[in-house]
């Protein structure tokens, strides 16, 4: 596990954990969850996929800071796009889970050129 400090957010930090070989799945957990909801998942493409699991900000062990600004949609899709950059993905699946699932949809409409599928 990693934590990668993003300029989106201010400099904030987010726990990422990546797995497995081949084409990029960036999962997205639910309210309250963190990245071990995809354990099993993971665990069960590890060998045809890439598996780049991260605590969303507030959540898990990424950072958790007071200022409100930082957890809207706009920010979380450009700490999306930065997490991508740093991990020197170009394109990638989504896959979200409730809350992840929003964001899912959100960051594949609004970088629709980093994404594979959602």
């Amino acid at each position: 596990m990693a934590k990668i400090a993003l300029k989106a957010l201010g400099g904030q930090r987010l726990n990422v954990e990546r797995s497995g070989s081949g084409p990029p799945v960036l999962a997205i957990h639910g309210f309250t969850g963190n990245l071990l909801t995809w354990d099993s998942f993971s665990k069960a493409v590890q060998a045809e996929y890439s598996v780049v699991r991260l605590d969303v900000l507030g959540h898990g062990l990424s950072d958790s800071p007071e200022s409100l600004e930082l957890y809207s949609m706009e920010n979380t899709v450009r700490a999306m796009e930065g997490l991508l950059d740093e991990l020197s993905i170009q394109r990638v699946h989504w896959l979200g889970y409730s809350m992840g699932g929003r964001i899912a949809l959100a960051a594949a409409v609004l970088l629709g050129d980093r994404s594979l599928s959602l």
